[in-house]
């Protein structure tokens, strides 16, 4: 077995639709796509009328989840693979500077149930 490791991340959906292609390509099919799940949050509540800071959250915790993941899942179909989302729980109430991370951690659980 032969395991890819990609640190840097494709910043569209039809990057990764090129990256799952191609390493499908090169290998003759995939049987995994291991997504790690970053988390990005503010502690600070102050952070939350930031609208970048929104909208990075957002991106790193729910966006660019789903674009990988939407790619992978046509390549994965052809080859019966398998999708893997690593991330933490989310757990709890929101909390004062969290509510928008609760949220984004709580659509991806969503999206990949």
């Amino acid at each position: 077995a032969e395991v890819i490791v990609r640190r840097s991340i494709p910043e569209s959906f039809n990057d990764w639709m090129d990256l799952m292609n191609e390493t499908a390509k090169q290998f003759g099919k995939i049987d995994y796509f291991l997504y790690f799940a970053t988390c990005y949050h503010s502690n600070e509540v102050t952070a939350m009328n930031d609208t970048k800071i929104i909208q990075k959250l957002m991106y790193t915790n729910f966006t660019r989840p789903v674009q990988a993941i939407s790619a992978a899942i046509p390549v994965l179909q052809q080859h019966n693979g398998q999708v893997g989302l690593i991330m933490n729980e989310a757990d709890g109430p929101g909390a004062a500077g969290k509510s928008l991370y609760m949220a984004s951690k709580r659509a991806l659980e969503a999206f990949a149930a």
